[in-house]
């Protein structure tokens, strides 16, 4: 009698969390496509907790004293950085993507919605 009991307690235990799994992964699917369209050909610069919005459209160097970000062409890079290893100036140019100093607690997101992507690899 108590297998019963228990065997029934465990299929709704399961069932209850993977509605809960389901409902809460398509609530971070729609937010997260629905916020993507507000930084369309953006760039988002974070520097240590500050956040400031750039267009990727134009052309310009921003410095922000330990770094210099530079938008040229719809991509971005950054020189003159101040960290020991300057992993985030050796990333070179960037179209699409995330370059961050952890030292330095910089972090640049370049969200560029041009339709003319390049190819990472190409496998024959």
């Amino acid at each position: 009698m108590w297998r019963e009991y228990l065997h029934k307690n465990i299929k709704i235990r399961e069932i209850i969390l993977i509605i809960i799994i389901i409902a809460v992964s398509l609530f971070y699917i729609y937010y997260g496509l629905k916020n993507d369209d507000k930084y369309d050909n953006k760039v988002v610069l974070y520097n240590k907790g500050d956040k400031k919005v750039y267009s990727l459209d134009k052309n310009q160097v921003i410095d922000i004293g330990t770094h210099k970000i530079i938008i040229k062409n719809s991509r971005v890079r950054i020189r003159d950085a101040v960290c020991p290893l300057k992993i985030c100036e050796k990333q070179g140019w960037v179209k699409d993507g995330v370059i961050v100093c952890v030292p330095e607690k910089v972090a640049v997101e370049i969200y560029n919605t041009d339709k003319k992507k390049e190819f990472d690899v190409i496998v024959k």
